[in-house]
């Protein structure tokens, strides 16, 4: 494994720039979510949220719109995921599987608990539900990045199969469903206290602070290289997997 120096130039949300209404910036913000396409209805879904001066507020809701035009005009705009007075929304996520739109939501209470709720359609977008009981709940993930596929390459399902991460207190992990989200597995993708890498200085340590992963599957093959980000590093880690959930290559 390797430590990489940070990335230092400008790096933008695919949504970035494509703000819906026309806000003044100290009072609501867009705060941009997953773009989903589904291909039967050849159909573009935006998902976001709202809040004030681009912070997570109590009550705030996620909406969605399509997009029959590539993008160019969008419509049908509704509320996917209702504001709650006791809730946060800290960020979005999503996929299409196999006739099915999902809608990861990270949400957190005033006790500074999060939960992570999935929010679908089975008809196109023509309504959403919310299923029960959460993905997590009580917890501290803060949810980062899309959500992939999860294919049986990796452990996963070729048609139903999704992947999402998230960072809490210097470890990184990741949620896995191989049924569409009817249920989910939780696996630790780095561990700050037992996974080792090699740092800046070629010594082999077990104290990097990870936050925010991406990951990529390598062209041609079943490898994947993953990306995290050290919160008291200035750099990022590199690493390789076979299964999406682990690191595979170590010192």
């Amino acid at each position: 494994m390797s430590v990489l120096h940070a990335d230092t130039e400008p790096r933008f949300h695919p949504l970035q720039g494509s703000i819906v209404k026309s806000y003044d910036p100290v009072t609501i913000d867009v705060h941009p979510g997953p773009l989903l396409y589904d291909p039967s209805e050849e159909r573009l879904w935006r998902v976001f949220s709202e809040a004030r001066s681009h912070q997570p507020s109590f009550g705030m809701s996620v909406t969605a719109e399509f997009s029959d035009d590539s993008g160019c005009s969008w419509q049908g705009r509704r509320t996917i995921f209702p504001g709650d007075q006791n809730l946060k929304i800290l960020a979005t996520s999503g996929i299409y599987l196999n006739g099915r739109l999902m809608v990861i939501v990270n949400t957190e209470n005033a006790s500074n608990q999060r939960s992570l709720k999935l929010i679908y359609s089975d008809d196109h977008g023509a309504s959403w539900l919310q299923q029960t009981p959460d993905i997590s709940t009580n917890s501290s993930h803060f949810l980062f990045g899309i959500t992939h596929r999860y294919d049986a390459n990796a452990g996963g399902h070729d048609d139903n199969g999704a992947v999402f991460y998230t960072y809490h207190g210097g470890s990184a992990f990741a949620f896995t469903t191989a049924d569409k989200g009817a249920t989910w597995s939780t696996h630790t993708v780095f561990d700050m206290a037992t996974t080792q890498f090699i740092n800046d200085q070629g010594q082999v340590a077990t104290d990097f602070v990870a936050s925010e992963l991406t990951i990529a599957r390598v062209p041609q093959s079943d490898d994947y290289v993953l990306y995290i980000r050290g919160s008291g590093y200035p750099n990022y880690l590199a690493a390789t997997s076979t299964d999406m959930t682990s690191v595979e290559r170590r010192p």
